[in-house]
């Protein structure tokens, strides 16, 4: 059964990574008894879903540009977070309290914000940057290219 049917967003994401050579084993559904499987998710509304609930088992999480704002507890597995400093849409300021407020009980929560950076600074297309739905949205290659390292060391580090 495909669990993502009908979500453009995960599955271009997905894709934007295999691009970039970035995911270089098989992506599967959480579900799997494959421990060598990555499942990367970009959709703004999962950030909350899937590094609280226990019951999808996942081992680590990397968020880009989540809504911290509406993050309750602390994630419940091992979390990277990267954001643009002058996010408009998803304000790394929210991110920044809510880490803080957490703590350091628990699994490690990792918060890298890039400044001078927008959201959406991952996406290669949003290059010039535009206004979309309200907010400024832009690419920004070095911030891009370091959150790719961020994201590859975070892994290594939490699931090997």
């Amino acid at each position: 059964m495909n669990h993502y049917s009908g979500n453009g967003a995960v599955i271009q994401q997905i894709r934007l990574f295999v691009m970039r050579r970035q995911i270089s084993k098989k992506i599967s559904a959480p579900e799997t008894d494959n421990d060598e499987v990555t499942l990367l998710l970009a959709q703004t509304r999962s950030f909350e879903s899937f590094v609280v609930r226990s019951d999808l088992r996942f081992r680590a999480a990397v968020a880009f540009n989540p809504p911290c704002r509406w993050a309750g507890s602390r994630p419940g597995i091992p979390t990277l977070i990267l954001v643009g400093a002058l996010d408009d849409w998803t304000p790394s300021e929210d991110c920044s309290r809510k880490v803080a407020g957490w703590g350091t009980e628990g699994p490690p929560v990792e918060l890298v914000v890039y400044p001078g950076v927008h959201h959406g600074f991952y996406y290669p297309h949003l290059q010039p940057g535009r206004r979309l739905f309200g907010h400024w949205v832009e690419y920004n290659g070095d911030a891009a290219d370091d959150a790719s390292v961020q994201m590859q060391q975070f892994l290594q580090r939490h699931l090997n």
